[in-house]
């Protein structure tokens, strides 16, 4: 609800912070930069390790496929 003028003066006066809707938005937009840059973080490191585990995976494919080859001869 929005303070009466005589309010809103006498909180200027006195030195008391008048609430700005405004300010409202603000926080909202730095909380959502924050989640958001933490979660860019987080799928960085997840893309890297979703990279070592496509590696890990071709070079146990490629071991197992040795393996085989070489048991058979």
């Amino acid at each position: 609800m929005c303070p009466e003028l005589w309010q809103v003066s006498t909180l200027l006066i006195s030195g008391f912070p008048v609430y700005d809707e405004r300010m409202g938005i603000v926080l909202t937009l730095i909380i959502v930069g924050i989640v958001l840059l933490i979660l860019g973080i987080a799928v960085k490191a997840a893309m890297f390790l979703l990279w070592i585990g496509i590696i890990l995976l071709v070079v146990g494919a490629i071991m197992w496929i040795m393996r085989s080859v070489r048991s058979r001869t």
